[in-house]
């Protein structure tokens, strides 16, 4: 698939989400799960921190950002949240690794990320970056400032295709 970017009307708005969670992980030590739902016209934002504990408060959470998307008339949702990755080096074997460990987060491959999904009316955009330690802190941790989305095909899941239908 060809690269493309994100759509240049929610650049501002993806930018400034991005920074705003790496200065929050910065300060905190910790990446917060939010979904910021907006629309692009008025232009608004709603943060939307969520609970990613159990699967029943996953469940409350994903129900409650499609009613704040559908009462806001919302053009995008951009969901930020720390999750395991693997290294580039080890993409291919992913299949090998889940069945050898049972999952990323078993495996000793596995990296602390930021994952950022931008869902529009026009697809998905993924992007992850590795967490790593700011300078020489051993408890103070940060992200690239360099975060690029990825066109992706359709996604499917809980928290996935929160925008109202036929907009």
């Amino acid at each position: 698939m060809a690269y493309e970017p994100i759509p240049a009307h929610l650049q501002p708005f993806v930018v400034n989400i991005v920074r705003q969670a790496r200065a929050n992980l910065e300060e905190d030590g910790h990446l917060v799960s939010f979904a910021f739902v907006g629309n692009s016209s008025i232009p608004e934002v709603i943060p939307i921190q969520f609970d990613t504990r159990s699967e029943q408060a996953k469940d409350a959470a994903a129900a409650h950002v499609r009613q704040v998307a559908e009462m806001s008339n919302a053009d995008f949702v951009l969901l930020v949240q720390d999750a395991w990755g693997l290294p580039p080096s080890k993409m291919s074997q992913y299949r090998e690794i889940v069945e050898r460990y049972g999952s990323v987060s078993a495996s000793p491959h596995r990296l602390d990320v930021a994952a950022f999904i931008l869902e529009t009316h026009s697809g998905f955009w993924f992007a992850q970056v590795p967490i790593t330690a700011k300078g020489l802190s051993k408890k103070k941790r940060t992200f690239s400032a360099q975060v690029e989305f990825s066109r992706g095909g359709a996604a499917d899941g809980r928290m996935t295709n929160f925008l109202p239908k036929g907009i």
